[in-house]
């Protein structure tokens, strides 16, 4: 055969070969009867599947780099056994022009199967398995959500990472394992949840997937948790990390709960306080007309997608001020009757014009609400004027912060000293990660 394209086949009138490989058999548990022979060639460098769909009956498929009759087992597959859906399946990496021997037949399973098969082999181009399946290659996810991931792809092999443990993370090793890298966008107690996962083996079983959890970003993550429906029951298949702080880097493992389980779903990260607790520096020397010190410490990010709001709470009710911004921080400088602690350059959020969001109207430049007893208030609802920094905001006009950059925050309000002359004054220092 040549190409990509579908056969028809049957073993009708076909013997048991009893090819063993040259000593290396596709499986020792499950023989192959009345099984038949075919060489293909790939007709391009990349990946094929070699599928039975359609045949509807129980089949094992077997690949061999070919021809000849002493190469060893390259891939198999029994339906109903270790395949997806109603069909033996594998995926090959081939080489243009390069021979396979193919082995077609009735699945030895006892108690299961009828020796006569009829139906079809397809061959077909198929995609190369996602990019993070090893430790060393993990999809990047920031803040909190859900993100969906699928191991249904046939190639996909289980890794053997087990997070550096003497015993494997939990006593379970995840088969056909994806990997995700997450980082903290602030401190906190975190669940780690793949309950929103489908595990299937042929026809659906169990809801089960495996979830392993590290502390690191690579191949030298440290386990620091596990679960499974075995341990949680089903559909609480979720890790909790206590004390996460934020910038901390979690290698994710997840995959199934065993050898030829396939499944997707959702893999999600929810922070057990919605309140982000912020970096605060530069307190201010200085206090103002009203005796006290504007600060940040109320200001949040949100718990679905990070967007970042910024609250200034303690100015003189009815004082302006607006927000400016750097990539750094600097030791303490004066500045008008301030400290000034970020690193030039920095910048003002949209000081002279609002902009609209939905249906509402925000602006960095605000003025302090008598209502709320000297809070710059964020939300521009009615009897407040406020603003709203939705993250991530880069620092100039069209541009975005990237994933894990972190930014300072400083609100420059007006004031008065203590002959009442005008002045201007800061807020302390808010540290933000992206």
């Amino acid at each position: 055969m040549a190409g990509i394209g579908q056969w028809a086949w049957t073993n009708v009138g076909s013997t048991t070969s009893g090819y063993d490989a040259g000593g290396s058999p596709c499986y020792s548990a499950y023989t192959i009867e009345e099984d038949q022979f075919f060489l293909w060639a790939a007709p391009a460098a990349g990946s094929y599947l070699l599928s039975t769909a359609g045949t509807g009956s129980a089949t094992s498929l077997f690949v061999y780099p070919g021809p000849g009759c002493s190469a060893p087992c390259l891939a198999a597959a029994n339906y109903p056994s270790t395949s997806v859906g109603e069909a033996a399946a594998v995926v090959v990496a081939a080489y243009a022009g390069e021979p396979f021997l193919i082995q077609l037949g009735a699945l030895n399973l006892p108690s299961c199967c009828q020796p006569i098969v009829s139906g079809l082999l397809s061959i077909d181009s198929f995609p190369d398995p996602p990019a993070n399946d090893t430790c060393a290659t993990p999809l990047v996810l920031f803040g909190e959500g859900a993100w969906y991931y699928d191991n249904l792809h046939p190639a996909l092999q289980t890794s053997g990472f087990d997070g550096g443990a003497a015993q494997v993370c939990g006593g379970v090793m995840p088969r056909r394992d994806l990997f995700f890298v997450w980082t903290a966008f602030c401190s906190g107690d975190y669940y780690f949840d793949a309950a929103g996962t489908t595990q299937t083996l042929s026809s659906p079983i169990l809801d089960g997937p495996r979830l392993n959890v590290h502390f690191g970003s690579d191949c030298s993550a440290t386990c620091v948790g596990a679960a499974d429906f075995t341990a949680n029951g089903i559909g609480d298949e979720r890790v909790f990390v206590s004390g996460v702080s934020v910038g901390e880097a979690y290698l994710i493992q997840v995959g199934a709960w065993a050898d030829g389980w396939w499944g997707n779903g959702y893999l999600s990260v929810e922070r057990d306080s919605q309140q982000c607790l912020p970096q605060l520096s530069c307190t201010q020397s200085a206090l103002n007309s009203v005796g006290g010190a504007v600060s940040l410490g109320q200001s949040s990010q949100s718990a679905s997608d990070g967007s970042l709001v910024i609250r200034a709470v303690g100015a003189p009710i009815g004082s302006f001020g607006l927000v400016l911004g750097s990539l750094a921080t600097a030791p303490p400088a004066p500045f008008m009757g301030g400290d000034l602690c970020l690193s030039s350059p920095y910048w003002a959020y949209s000081p002279n014009s609002a902009s609209t969001i939905g249906d509402l109207t925000y602006s960095s430049l605000g003025v302090f609400d008598g209502a709320l007893a000297g809070e710059f208030s964020v939300l521009g609802f009615s009897g407040t004027v406020g603003y709203l920094v939705p993250g991530p905001l880069g620092p100039a006009a069209g541009q975005w912060f990237s994933p894990g950059e972190t930014a300072y925050f400083q609100v420059l309000y007006r004031d008065v000293d203590a002959s009442g002359t005008p002045t201007a004054r800061l807020s302390d220092a808010l540290g933000v990660q992206f």
